[in-house]
């Protein structure tokens, strides 16, 4: 399985593209959350 790294991880449209890529690739979410938050994002998709 091939990773995939997505910057603005928890904005609207990384998080579109995170959730429709995960079951193709290993996804890895980068943000700092200084205009987003987690609300995104599935909270059953979250690992710390």
């Amino acid at each position: 399985m091939s990773e995939l790294i997505i910057t603005g991880g928890a904005g609207f449209l990384g998080s579109a593209l995170a959730l429709r890529a995960k079951d193709r690739y290993a996804v890895t979410l980068f943000d700092n959350l200084t205009r987003n938050s987690l609300m995104h994002l599935p909270a059953e998709e979250i690992a710390a």
